[in-house]
């Protein structure tokens, strides 16, 4: 199929315009490409590691929380404690390690009472 003059000038300046910004174009499209898919990947980091720090958060809760009037034994603070350190260290960025230290510092009292609202620190 014989192309005319038109068609040939612009293969021509195609093929010029490619030689001369081919690879930019290449590497702009390789960067954009890769900026993208870094930022998806650090999004799936931040909400995967926010999701650990809530669910070791709400473990720590269910331990914590029960019937007015009722002591926490020994072993359920302990697991607290455990648990606790294990989120202010693992998740040091985090706002679930505030509520932690909370948690922490109220399940080392002498005396403590957990209702699921409020917390009594006696001692």
């Amino acid at each position: 199929m014989a192309l005319n003059a038109a068609e040939e000038e612009t293969i021509e300046a195609l093929k010029k315009w490619w030689d001369e910004n081919g690879r930019q174009l290449v590497l702009i499209v390789v960067a954009v490409l890769t900026g993208y898919t870094s930022w998806i990947l650090w999004q799936n980091n931040q909400s995967a590691t926010a999701e650990s720090a809530s669910d070791m958060y709400e473990e720590i809760l269910a331990l914590a929380a029960t019937e007015p009037g009722v002591v926490v034994t020994e072993e359920e603070r302990a697991e607290i404690i455990e648990l606790s350190n294990q989120l202010i260290t693992d998740h040091p960025d985090r706002f679930m390690r505030n509520m932690a230290h909370c948690l922490l510092h109220s399940s080392m009292c002498l005396t403590t009472i957990w209702t699921k609202r409020k917390i009594h620190c006696n001692g």
